[in-house]
């Protein structure tokens, strides 16, 4: 089975919010989205 993939685009403060929770996380972005 083939998976989907969704592309949004965020915002400078939302995209800067969601990089600093990786790097906090250690998680990868799509992981936190």
């Amino acid at each position: 089975m083939k998976a989907n993939d969704l592309t949004i685009r965020l915002d400078k403060d939302l995209d800067d919010l969601l990089t600093r929770a990786s790097r906090r996380t250690g998680r990868n972005r799509s992981e936190i989205a």
